[in-house]
């Protein structure tokens, strides 16, 4: 994409985000963890400073040199967060102004304060079960997350409804009222495929069938290396069946899986297709609503044929890059919920992700406004020169 184009591109996307932005409700399931985000120390000086690991690959190779004999690393905690597909990415949904409910696995019977932190009115924190929790060990080009999953791996739909009703709250009054219903993080909850279908049930006992087709189901696999390519197709066939319109939203990594897999290919990711036909394969497989592909230098949108893409704005020293996707998928559903053009919808979600990553905080909308604004004018001075 030009220049020329770039800047036009930010100015659409400036003047959208000018309008008030309406009410909207929006739903986050099932996770939930308590994130302690590391550094892993690569030396130590005599002065008591540290130079930590850049790179993974850099980090991979120093562990094989320990294989038949051993090796011991320093962690260095940066700090203790939320984490999980759905809060991280209902607490960036509802910085921008989107009012959000997310049922979750936060504490349970009680919230863990940790997820009261820096919370906002139209935020509502729903826990059904205890917190997981994961070591996220960050890197300049990516992060190594280890997670332990035992106490959301069984969550299921009686669970989640039960628990509902004991805090007063019928969960079919939160899905009928919400224009988007995430339901993120399948690698890690069994049960997921039982609980979208589920919820289906549920809508459609109160819904007559166009509104059924109209609502917007969202979907975040996360990493899902380590599960079964038959079961990852056994997803893939729920989503396609479904009578409403849905979004997949994959990083790279998971895109070239996912392709592998719907190309009936299990010998590894398909590293060789370049990342625009990548989501055009996706799309033209899947036969959804709209297939996403987030990277760090640009993302990718697909639906009914038509492709798109935007720029990334990249970020050289990322502060956190532990809920990255998790902003750009809020971001994204920010756009798509106004009624934004699917490259401002692009464009805006990594506008998100790169404020979240450059900061460790979810932005509002000044940030990006002004970020955008910012954007506009070297793009204004590299067409000049």
């Amino acid at each position: 994409m030009t220049t020329d184009l770039l800047e036009e591109r930010c100015a659409s996307l400036l003047l959208a985000l000018a309008d008030e932005s309406p009410t909207f409700r929006v739903f986050f399931g099932f996770d939930g963890y308590v994130d302690s985000i590391k550094r892993v120390v690569q030396k130590r000086f005599a002065d008591g400073s540290r130079l930590h690991f850049k790179s993974i690959a850099d980090f991979a190779s120093q562990i094989a040199q320990g294989a038949s004999k051993s090796a011991e690393f320093e962690l260095e905690m940066l700090c203790q967060k939320i984490g999980g597909n759905a809060p991280l990415m209902a607490r960036a949904a509802a910085n921008l102004g989107l009012w959000c409910t997310c049922v979750g696995a936060m504490g349970y019977p009680e919230l863990l304060p940790i997820f009261l932190e820096d919370t906002v009115a139209n935020l509502q924190l729903l826990s059904v079960a205890e917190s997981a929790k994961t070591d996220a060990f960050e890197f300049d080009d990516g992060k190594l997350m280890f997670g332990e999953n035992a106490s959301i791996s069984g969550l299921n739909w009686d669970t989640i409804v039960a628990r509902l009703l004991l805090q007063d709250t019928a969960i079919l009054t939160l899905l009928v009222e919400s224009q988007l219903i995430a339901v993120l993080n399948w690698s890690c909850i069994q049960h997921n495929k039982s609980i979208v279908g589920s919820i289906i049930d549920c809508l459609s006992q109160v819904l007559e069938p166009d509104a059924l087709a109209n609502k917007l189901m969202f979907f975040d696999f996360s990493d899902f290396s380590a599960v079964e390519p038959a079961m990852v197709a056994q997803w893939l066939q729920v989503i396609k069946q479904l009578p409403c319109k849905c979004i997949v939203s994959l990083n790279l990594k998971e895109a070239q899986i996912l392709h592998a897999i719907t190309a009936q290919s299990f010998d590894g990711p398909s590293q060789l297709v370049d990342i625009a036909t990548l989501c055009k394969n996706l799309d033209r497989e899947l036969g959804i609503a709209l297939v996403l592909i987030h990277d760090r230098d640009a993302s990718y949108a697909c639906g009914d044929q038509l492709s798109y893409q935007a720029p990334g704005f990249f970020v050289d020293s990322p502060y956190l890059s532990t809920g990255g996707g998790d902003n750009f998928n809020a971001g994204f559903a920010f756009g798509l919920l106004n009624g934004f053009a699917i490259p401002d919808c692009l464009l805006l979600a990594n506008a998100v992700s790169s404020l979240y990553v450059s900061s460790g905080q979810s932005p509002d909308l000044k940030k990006v406004r002004d970020l955008l604004i910012l954007q506009q004018s070297i793009y204004a001075t590299k067409v000049e020169r």
